[in-house]
């Protein structure tokens, strides 16, 4: 009786612990696990759980999806590399950065941004310039997540754009293979990415009840006509 009351003290209290942690705490801890992993591309199983402690739901299915497509990519043609095996994902830099700094938080209302200033260090010197990407946070579930991480490196080899649209796409155009559908990333949308349709109904909806509006209001004008005297 006494552990179960001991382990259930001891999840109140990390789970209050993450709970508590901060945009920057975050964005620190997940760089930190990120650059002890040798890997690149796609997380492994084991590493995207650990991520998962850091990153938005999102985030998280669209790695998954890039995980298990793959997997079903490299069962269907073994001769031939996967497209999401190589790289890092998380900076700018194709090349895994040995290490990095935090820069001046800028929060808001609905979310929050870090600078991160990212170096690639050689055996020979370290890397006294390096780069700067832009992390963004939101709070999911009473805790910071990232969301996305926002490329702006400027290199010519390196990545573009957005984390999340960039994995969005390349999935959505990836090459068919036996196992894997692009049905998978239904789940795997943000409130920037979601579909426009609903506003294209309504619009159109809106259109057709006020011409039906205006159209009854000139049959009422036209039909109404003023008494004859005979």
């Amino acid at each position: 009786m006494r552990a179960l009351i001991s382990i259930a003290l001891l999840t109140l209290g990390c789970s209050s612990a993450f709970a508590q942690r901060g945009p920057a705490d975050v964005v620190q801890g997940f760089y930190t696990a990120r650059l002890a992993s040798p890997s690149t591309g796609a997380p492994s199983g084991r590493e995207l759980a650990e991520f998962s402690d850091y990153l938005g739901p999102e985030l998280v299915c669209l790695l998954g999806a890039a995980l298990r497509y793959n997997d079903k990519f490299s069962q269907a043609r073994p001769d031939d590399k996967p497209p999401f095996i190589e790289g890092d994902l998380y900076s700018s830099s194709f090349e895994t950065p040995t290490r990095f700094t935090l820069g001046k938080l800028q929060q808001t209302k609905s979310g929050a941004t870090l600078p991160v200033h990212f170096y690639v260090d050689s055996a020979d010197a370290p890397d006294s310039k390096g780069w700067e990407d832009l992390v963004h946070l939101k709070m999911v579930r009473t805790r910071w997540r990232i969301t996305d991480v926002e490329y702006k490196g400027g290199f010519a080899f390196g990545n573009k754009g957005e984390l999340f649209e960039s994995l969005r796409a390349g999935l959505e155009n990836a090459e068919p293979v036996t196992g894997w559908s692009v049905r998978e990333l239904d789940s795997c949308t943000m409130d920037k990415v979601a579909p426009k349709k609903a506003k294209g109904k309504s619009t159109s909806k809106s259109k057709s009840k006020a011409t039906s509006k205006s159209k009854t209001t000139s049959k009422s004008k036209t039909g109404s006509k003023a008494p004859v005297r005979r």
